[in-house]
């Protein structure tokens, strides 16, 4: 797997392994903004989901943890998270599926994601 730090910009893609990601996201956080919302999480393992929901929650962060790739756009579709963590590889519709969306859709073209 490869990180990206070239680019300072919010919509940098970067792809992690997943023991790194509290970190990745400590790092990311002053690029966000001082006022972190929400983190939304998806991932189609529950183990995963449980353990970025608890890391995330000891970074005194909130997550909103979903299973799917179609649940995800529906939740994007009234709310505005400030990062997403992104697992590509999912049943049914996948996470390049939730990534074109989030592309596509003008409020969240600079939104950044983590590719877990």
């Amino acid at each position: 797997m490869t990180t990206n730090h070239a680019s300072t910009s919010p919509s940098v893609i970067v792809v992690i392994p997943s023991y790194r990601v509290t970190a990745h996201i400590l790092e990311l956080i002053p690029k966000i903004g001082p006022e972190v919302g929400t983190i939304l999480v998806v991932d189609d393992d529950s183990v995963s989901r449980f353990v970025l929901e608890q890391a995330l929650t000891e970074a005194q962060l909130h997550a909103v943890c979903v299973g799917s790739a179609e649940e995800a756009i529906s939740w994007l579709q009234g709310h505005e998270p400030q990062l997403v963590l992104l697992d590509l590889v999912m049943e049914g519709a996948d996470g390049f599926t939730v990534l074109a969306h989030i592309r596509g859709t003008p409020p969240f073209r600079e939104l950044p994601v983590l590719v877990l």
